[in-house]
């Protein structure tokens, strides 16, 4: 067990797996009444280690190994690690349906034609907002030319729109560019630093970390932009 804890100490939940899971099926530890508590704490750190891997399939066996652990050991101890860890994992629940519901409305929205909606809506930043989305949806169901048109078509609207749109748009049509990248990478985030916007400056900064597109050091309202 001691490897097991050792590797969830240096950050490496998928090492901390093979040594907890062969602790705790271990048939000698399941038979050994007298070492119960042993395998319930290998029970909780198996639960914390599948939490570390932040995968949405492992959820149903951390909430059975969480059961297992608490049926074996019911001192108050246990249960205050365990009540930790059922946060944890009800938190982790909700982030996978939300994921699961936002998978299912990129699905709906590539499959739309989204021309009618187009037509019906008159102010700008929404009607970029759409063709962002669009583009988005398209690009993860990997249709890269429609999504590059699409990208295309709601950054034409950048002389028309606010700030937040400009930015998105520049930025999808870098999704939807890798090659050439940078270049509106590097522009998103001289506007969004220009403005003085952190949460726009940090949204670059993960597109350009996604897209793998190094930064300047020093970014901020301070800097006066990108140097």
């Amino acid at each position: 067990m001691k490897h097991g804890v050792d590797a969830l100490r240096a950050q490496r939940p998928d090492t901390a797996l093979l040594h907890l899971r062969a602790v705790v099926d271990d048939p000698r530890l399941v038979e050994a009444t007298d070492l119960a508590d042993v395998r319930a704490r290998a029970l909780t750190l198996l639960a914390q280690a599948l939490l570390d891997l932040d995968d949405h399939a492992v959820l149903d066996e951390v909430e059975r190994r969480l059961d297992q652990s608490a049926a074996i050991d019911p001192a108050p101890e246990p249960h205050a690690a365990l009540a930790e860890l059922r946060d944890r994992l009800a938190a982790a629940r909700s982030r996978a349906l939300e994921a699961t519901a936002s998978a299912a409305r990129t699905e709906r929205l590539a499959d739309a034609d989204i021309e009618p909606w187009l037509q019906r809506i008159t102010d700008p930043d929404r009607r970029c907002d759409l063709l962002v989305q669009k583009a988005q949806a398209e690009l993860t169901r990997g249709r890269l030319e429609e999504g590059r048109r699409m990208a295309q078509r709601a950054l034409d609207m950048a002389p028309h729109v606010t700030l937040r749109p400009q930015v998105m748009a520049l930025l999808t049509v870098a999704r939807a560019n890798p090659d050439g990248a940078a270049g509106y990478i590097f522009e998103a985030l001289r506007l969004a630093d220009e403005a003085s916007e952190p949460t726009l400056v940090g949204t670059v900064a993960k597109t350009a970390e996604l897209l793998q597109v190094a930064l300047p050091v020093q970014v901020g309202p301070a800097t006066g932009g990108p140097r």
